[in-house]
């Protein structure tokens, strides 16, 4: 039997439904931490000195990072799905202007949905909106318009072949789902052999409170909180099991 575990790492953390369909998997966990908390009830005399102290309820949170943003995660924390189609996604295209092109017909990135909604504007040298210009679209092609500036700016919608999407709608919450959490470790009088140890929430749900900052330092960070499984007999919050097999 294994008593006390040392931890090389959290390999995973997977998310599934009812019918054990996997509904994400974060192979990129970093600062998984698990924390629970109870609360009593204190029963005290006339002059309120303590007396006894009851238990009455547990609570379980699971919190982490992913280290790569995940979309499927998004999807889970808002209560959605992740989309492979797109209406429409926005197109910002420069095109330089040359003695060669002005006035002739550029073929675009995209075809744009609607040719009256394609903007055209003229840039400074570093890329700021200098003027609105008028030119001509049509077939997926821009007339390049008169000006003196050397490139211009064009902005339009276009429909992607295919796409992945998510849409957060304010009504939309989070449902819950089992996770699990896959661990790497071995026995503290055994650290040649790894094992793997894992903690399953069976009755879990996912905060959609969510913080992402967007550049190369981005987590996507997450929180679960455990919810009793009523019906059980135990009525388990979550549970840790090391099976004793070798890597």
């Amino acid at each position: 039997m294994i008593n006390s575990f040392l931890i090389n790492r959290v390999l995973s953390v997977t998310g599934f439904d009812k019918d054990e369909n996997i509904l994400y998997r974060l192979t990129q966990p970093q600062n998984v931490s698990l924390s629970t908390s109870s609360e009593t009830a204190e029963v005290v005399d006339a002059l309120g000195t303590p007396i006894a102290v009851f238990d009455r309820s547990k609570s379980a949170e699971l919190s982490g990072e992913n280290a790569i943003f995940d979309l499927s995660l998004l999807a889970e924390q808002h209560g959605v799905e992740v989309q492979t189609t797109a209406d429409a996604v926005p197109c910002f295209e420069t095109i330089a202007v040359t003695g060669d092109n002005k006035g002739t017909g550029v073929a675009l990135a995209h075809t744009p949905i609607d040719d009256t909604m394609v903007k055209v504007y003229a840039l400074n040298g570093d890329s700021s909106i200098a003027s609105t210009l008028t030119a001509t679209v049509a077939a997926g092609k821009i007339t390049i318009p008169e000006t003196s500036a050397a490139q211009i700016l064009v902005s339009y919608e276009y429909k992607p072949d295919a796409a992945s999407m998510v849409v957060v709608s304010s009504d939309k919450f989070a449902t819950a789902h089992k996770i699990v959490v896959e661990i790497l470790g071995c026995d503290v009088c055994n650290t040649e052999d790894l094992v793997y140890a894992y903690l399953i929430m069976e009755n879990a749900k996912m905060s959609s409170d969510t913080e992402l900052s967007f550049g190369t330092d981005l987590v996507h960070s997450f929180t679960v909180s455990a919810q009793v499984s009523y019906c059980s007999v135990d009525r388990r919050l979550f549970y840790i099991v090391i099976p004793e097999d070798a890597e």
